[in-house]
């Protein structure tokens, strides 16, 4: 009885010795690290990059996952080998040999134990588990279309259970997933007057509470707002909107996420769980690639280290499912995609490198080959549009000469032709637009014109100065694309009822009769090949040139036409919720060719910290203390 007693007396010493031992070790790397981040002298190291590589004969997998461990020790990734099975693959960060984790086939998601030494994944329907020592994965319950995971020092894992409804947890022992989140399908919000309507939870993130946690809430209009709950209460608080990836803490106090393609911080208090106000976000990566389900995906360690995947504007194809796959391997910054009436060839404004002028190649779709039309050098080539014969090409060229539009035959090896021609010195720009049975059609628009105006040049008219006569419209036009019957004009103007760019529709005929197509602000429309749908991108920007930014975040809408007798329209519908602008659909009206910036290389950055303190150095010398000590 003495012996327990002096047991348990010893044991409760300890346990006070250690508690205190660890409560001021606890207080010093505290006061440590505010004196360090609250001065302008916070060195977090030097810089330094690398580049992940797979081993021989494995490729990445098309979702692109990385993720570094808390500690900083190790990175996975999900590989494929020749049998097209994904799998993890885990690297120590000291650069020795990594190895495929076993009992892992199928894997995706993965994401790290807080202490390092387990991975979590979906796979087979199912959450998995698995510690790096071990030769088996043990499932935690079944998710069928799972991929998004936390997990925290309590043992709990939060994680996303299907692609669309809210977030589940369930302990790391296995059990019964619970709702962790609500799913609110239909709610205000106060600078917006048309309710918001979601659809799901993805990409949650535990602080270092274990208890508060981050998640990126979707809705059917593609919007995609960060909230901020806890484990103890449903009670949700909005952060932000723009997060187009997972939102993770970096401390002492920044928020890490993808907006739009740029990786940005975000000030963030981490004792009252706000953002710090009138304070900016702080640019850390432009061009964040993404995935082939459009997902831009980065991971950050503790100590440190950031993985993100960067790459190049490619081609890929899309149908109305949202599937994707690359429609090329070849390399090249793609822009401005045009598929050829007999739908054999797609044209495309095409840098091989970063530096290089664009240039017009051409894709024979069958073969998979691409080949020049244009040669760039001293000259810039863009905005291929297809004759109705699929045998010319006109497009814009910026020359030492001048700006102009010409035409140049595939086939032949012949000079381009001139159209039409402005001197450098001009105040307008003219672009080909679509060619149809009556000639080829661009617009143009002088600095002291109220309007951007369609011209036609008929085939009589080609070789010489046309005299032009502007349209009726009475707003500016851009992107007009004209129906593959002739009878129907697509364009956006500026509306003045909705405040932005809007998609409209007008008789080739009769111009005095227009119609709205979109019905919350819209860009890029194309027709389907036989004229009874228009597909456009939905956009909330109010201005008209928002087709020229490299990644804005709308989704696909599809508009049913009827024009037997009279023209209607039926309600626009959401058919797919993709990046990007640029795009055009196949003359089977079946599949979409879309520029896409894809994952091609994953870099490793060591110290990434020190960009945060060289551009407050830059941009807010006097209140980089208060920021970085937030």
């Amino acid at each position: 009885m003495e012996l327990n007693r002096t047991s348990e007396n010893h044991q409760r010493k300890r346990f006070v010795v250690g508690s205190c031992l660890l409560l001021c070790s606890t207080c010093v790397y505290i006061f440590v690290a505010l004196s360090v981040f609250a001065t302008d002298k916070y060195d977090p190291g030097e810089i330094s990059y690398s580049t992940f590589l797979p081993p021989e004969s494995l490729n990445f997998s098309r979702e692109r996952a990385v993720a570094i461990s808390p500690n900083g020790q190790h990175v996975v990734v999900t590989l494929v080998d020749d049998t097209e099975a994904s799998f993890l693959y885990v690297q120590k960060m000291d650069g020795s040999e990594g190895r495929r984790l076993p009992d892992t086939s199928g894997a995706r998601g993965p994401f790290w134990s807080p202490h390092s030494d387990a991975l979590g994944f979906f796979a087979d329907g199912q959450l998995k588990i698995i510690k790096l020592n071990e030769l088996s994965a043990t499932v935690l319950c079944n998710a069928t279309e799972g991929k998004d995971g936390t997990w925290n020092k309590a043992g709990i894992i939060l994680f996303s259970l299907q692609g669309d409804g809210p977030l589940y947890t369930v302990a790391d022992t296995g059990g019964t997933p619970s709702e962790a989140t609500e799913i609110i399908p239909e709610y205000l919000i106060a600078e917006r007057p048309q309710p918001r309507y979601e659809v799901a939870h993805q990409w949650p993130y535990f602080l270092p509470d274990d208890n508060h946690f981050i998640y990126v809430s979707k809705s059917t209009d593609g919007e995609q707002i960060a909230y901020l709950e806890s484990l103890s209460s449903n009670e949700r608080t909005r952060l932000f909107p723009h997060a187009h990836s997972r939102v993770e803490f970096a401390p002492p106090g920044h928020l890490i996420y993808v907006s739009r393609s740029t990786l940005v911080a975000k000030p963030f208090n981490l004792s009252r769980l706000v953002t710090i106000r009138n304070s900016s976000d702080i640019p850390i990566k432009n061009n964040i690639a993404r995935n082939l389900d459009g997902e831009a995906i980065f991971s950050l360690s503790r100590n440190g280290i950031l993985a993100h995947w960067e790459g190049q504007n490619t081609l890929i194809w899309l149908d109305r499912n949202n599937q994707a796959e690359i429609f090329t391997q070849l390399p090249g910054e793609h822009d401005q995609p045009r598929f050829s009436p007999d739908g054999k060839w797609l044209a495309v404004s095409l840098r091989l490198e970063p530096r290089d002028k664009p240039d017009i190649w051409i894709y024979n779709i069958e073969r998979g080959t691409r080949s020049r039309l244009t040669d760039a050098k001293s000259q810039l080539n863009s905005h291929p549009v297809w004759s109705p014969d699929s045998q010319k090409i006109a497009f814009w060229s910026q020359r030492p000469s001048g700006l102009g539009v010409f035409i140049k035959d595939r086939q032949t090896n012949s000079a381009p032709f001139l159209t039409f021609h402005r001197e450098l010195d001009s105040t307008g720009v003219a672009f080909p637009t679509f060619w149809s049975a009556a000639g080829l059609a661009y617009t143009y628009r002088r600095t002291r014109d109220a309007h951007t105006n369609i011209f036609l040049i008929t085939p009589e008219q080609t070789g010489q100065i046309p005299t032009w006569q502007p349209t009726t419209i009475t707003s500016d036009i851009h992107l007009p694309r004209l129906s593959p019957n002739g009878q129907w004009l697509a364009y956006v103007a500026h509306s003045f009822e909705t405040g932005r760019s809007e998609v409209y529709v007008q008789s080739s005929v009769n111009q005095n009769s227009r119609w709205m197509v979109s019905d919350s602000g819209g860009t890029a429309p194309v027709w389907s090949p036989d004229s009874d749908e228009l597909f456009y991108r939905r956009s909330r920007s109010l201005s008209l040139n928002e087709h020229e930014s490299e990644n804005p975040l709308a989704e696909l809408k599809v508009v049913q036409v009827t024009a037997e007798q009279n023209f209607s329209l039926e309600k626009p519908k959401i058919l797919l919720r993709r990046h990007g602008t640029n795009y055009d659909i196949a003359p089977d009206g079946k599949q979409f060719i879309q520029v896409d910036r894809q994952a091609t290389e994953l870099k490793l950055t060591v110290n990434w910290k020190s960009i945060l303190v060289d551009w407050k150095k830059k941009n807010s010398p006097t209140d980089a203390s208060n920021s970085m000590g937030s």
